[in-house]
């Protein structure tokens, strides 16, 4: 018989390695999550000015949110790598950590903000990047009102919102109470009063934008991606104000689990159908 080539041999006692230690494919994973994700999160400037900013102060607190949390997710997984290379000790920390990645769920300690109940960890660091992405484009933004915002990518949507209200109340000289939230679905024309969102996503319905202003639809899709969006905040008093009164109030949730009420858009429905249709199609925004 023809002798076996030793090249056929290594092959065969690396796969074998490979089998015998599950955690060289581990530290493959761990590499690529590392490669992923950024070194750190910059900040932006402070300045007296910027201070006085809600907005400002709002995406502040996102970045270093996001900072303490990358820290703290590159700090495990270089534990991990440490462990898979053999030169740290393996601990019980250590331990759950290697469980988690080998059963694709996400650690416990990285879910410092809410997720969908049903993520992997794969998933979550791909979504993690995003939103880390998404400061670091804030962090250079000359105008951070103009910056066309993912709602769902920040870590706390509703600090978002109440910093808008608080911003647009601070530069007409008005409380809280008299500002009331404009939903302008599809609208690209943005003022000095509002903020443009995108990435929400509509659920028991449409949007029907051949209208003058667009309104809700009836729809046989389960999931409708919305176009950019203009939120804007109006003057109780004012007539844009009044006009939305008989709209529809329909819930926004972070995401598909419904188990997180972010607020509620008032939208304008089609005419000639009753709330009630709205209500048994379980019509809602997510935002994520």
């Amino acid at each position: 018989a023809a002798p076996v080539p030793k090249t056929g041999r290594g092959g065969s006692r690396r796969r074998s390695s490979a089998l015998a230690n599950p955690l060289i494919e581990l530290l493959t994973r761990v590499e690529q999550m590392l490669g992923t994700l950024p070194e750190d999160v910059p900040t932006m400037d402070r300045t007296e000015t910027s201070l006085k900013d809600p907005l400002w102060r709002c995406f502040d607190r996102e970045m270093g949110h996001g900072k303490s949390l990358l820290s703290k997710v590159r700090a495990d997984l270089s534990l991990l790598r440490g462990a898979c290379e053999g030169s740290a000790k393996t601990t019980n920390e250590i331990r759950q950590l290697i469980s988690d990645m080998n059963t694709d769920a996400v650690p416990k300690q990285w879910r410092a903000y809410a997720v969908h109940d049903t993520i992997t960890v794969t998933e979550w660091i791909a979504d993690f990047k995003r939103r880390l992405d998404q400061l670091q484009e804030l962090c250079i933004c000359a105008n951070l009102q103009k910056y066309v915002l993912w709602f769902g990518g920040l870590f706390f949507p509703e600090a978002f919102l109440t910093a808008t209200r608080q911003a647009i109340a601070q530069r007409k000289q008005v409380s809280l109470e008299e500002l009331h939230l404009g939903v302008y679905v599809g609208s690209a024309e943005q003022d000095s009063d509002s903020f443009a969102v995108k990435g929400l996503t509509m659920e028991g319905a449409t949007w029907e934008p051949k209208s003058v202003d667009g309104q809700l639809a009836t729809t046989d899709e389960l999931f409708v991606a919305l176009p950019q969006t203009q939120l804007k905040w109006l003057h109780r008093d004012s007539p844009e104000c009044k006009a939305t009164a008989d709209f529809l109030k329909v819930p926004v949730y972070l995401n598909t689990c419904r188990n997180l009420l972010i607020t509620a858009f008032n939208l304008r429905q089609a005419k000639g159908l009753p709330d009630s249709t709205w209500i048994q199609r379980s019509v809602c925004l997510t935002l994520w």
